[in-house]
């Protein structure tokens, strides 16, 4: 018989069963329990998992092409313009990828999020991409819908990619569209804000760095001396006999012995062979610090991934705070005028503290000063941008104030 657990109402976490005692599940077992049959996964997963347990951003449509054309443009030096929405999440994401392709890309690279602007590809905006003519456009958190003006754009020679996380239309637009929301993706979560899919380009570009890039692996399974797991680029292809696998698969293969402790291999081997490159984890470990402020501005569901990566992200952000990394001068500004309870950064701080900040540039029509302080590294530019962040929030809070009286007083 199970025991109830002495910290709620009905069976402990670790306890529940897809078939047993729903009535007498409390409402946060409830919760947990529906939420496993849509995701088809144990409720005890959707808290207790690590980074091993991060899905492969190969999973995503379009991510390949898409980064293989990112990296012939950096190659070819060419010109690149990311153009992001003006919420917490588009600032977010914008920053995140631009402070990344700063490093890497030689050639021009221009980054710009939505002022005065309607939402998404809107008349002006088109304008302003037309005017700069980048060879390569990337939307971050908007362009979903905007198969008109993409179309236009290709016939003027610019290639587009899209990363977004909204709802798909009837017509998707003709270019390489990063969504796990389109009918044909395979990624296991729909529910991740753009900062994320950012973040998985981010790790995609890195992975394409090691060897591990262009082979697969086989790895035993334990139920035969010929039967395993067949796994490439962080996705289980075939798992089987490996005769059969050779033969439906013309991949470089390598064997490898490993026991796996979770009940995704391909998810943990895929973190496996990050942990062989310890500068390369930690350059992508680093960006889970915005990736975590916009999957919290963007209300996005705190369980299985996003969970993961907001509670990795607040452990960035108060080494960041703390001085122990100092990866992004601007957000560490940022964080020095805000207090932390417990000694701790939480996603409440997220929330109701460098979320709305962030977020009042665009509600004030200044995008551009959380994006140019999300980006800066010099101390003395990034401290009065955090400043004049701050007094865009303050401003922001009295506008609000105001407009509510005026309701109120109707």
């Amino acid at each position: 018989m199970i025991q109830p657990s002495p910290f709620s109402h009905g069976p402990g976490l670790k306890e529940l069963h897809p078939a047993g005692l729903r009535p007498h599940f409390s409402p946060l077992q409830h919760r947990f329990y529906e939420t496993h049959l849509r995701e088809k996964s144990h409720p005890e997963h959707l808290l207790y998992h690590g980074l091993r347990e991060l899905p492969s951003p190969f999973l995503l449509p379009d991510l390949e092409p898409a980064l293989d054309l990112l990296k012939e443009f950096i190659q070819k030096e060419k010109k690149i313009l990311l153009f992001g929405d003006r919420d917490c999440d588009g600032v977010s994401s914008t920053s995140l990828l631009g402070s990344f392709l700063k490093k890497i890309h030689r050639g021009e690279l221009i980054l710009k999020t939505s002022n005065e602007e309607d939402y998404g590809l809107c008349p002006a905006a088109l304008d302003f991409v037309k005017r700069i003519k980048p060879d390569l456009l990337i939307t971050l958190d908007f362009g979903t819908t905007n198969h008109i003006q993409i179309d236009e754009l290709a016939s003027i020679g610019i290639k587009v990619i899209v990363l977004d996380h909204h709802e798909i239309p009837e017509r998707i637009p003709d270019c390489y569209l990063i969504s796990p929301k389109r009918s044909d993706s395979i990624y296991p979560n729909e529910k991740i804000c753009t900062s994320v899919l950012a973040l998985k380009f981010i790790q995609a570009y890195l992975y394409s760095s090691l060897e591990e890039y262009n082979r697969a692996t086989w790895i035993g399974d334990g139920n035969s001396l010929f039967s395993g797991f067949l796994i490439y680029r962080g996705k289980l292809l075939f798992q089987g006999d490996r005769q059969e696998a050779e033969s439906k698969f013309s991949l470089t293969i390598q064997d490898e012995s490993y026991s796996f402790q979770s009940s995704y291999p391909e998810r943990e081997w895929f973190y496996q062979e990050f942990l062989k490159y310890p500068a390369i984890l930690e350059q992508y470990l680093q960006n889970f610090d915005l990736a975590s402020i916009g999957t919290v501005s963007d209300m996005m569901p705190l369980y299985g991934e996003n969970r993961i990566i907001v509670r990795e992200g607040c452990k960035i952000l108060f080494k960041l705070h703390k001085k122990e990394t100092s990866h992004r001068e601007g957000l560490f500004q940022l964080l020095q005028l805000m207090e932390f309870a417990d000694n701790r950064v939480t996603s409440k701080d997220l929330g109701w503290g460098l979320g709305p900040m962030i977020n009042s540039a665009g509600r004030m029509n200044r995008t551009d000063v959380a994006l140019n302080l999300l980006l800066e590294e010099n101390p003395e530019l990034a401290k009065s941008g955090a400043k004049e962040l701050q007094k865009l929030n303050e401003e922001r809070k009295e506008r609000t104030k105001r407009n509510i009286f005026k309701v109120d007083s109707f």
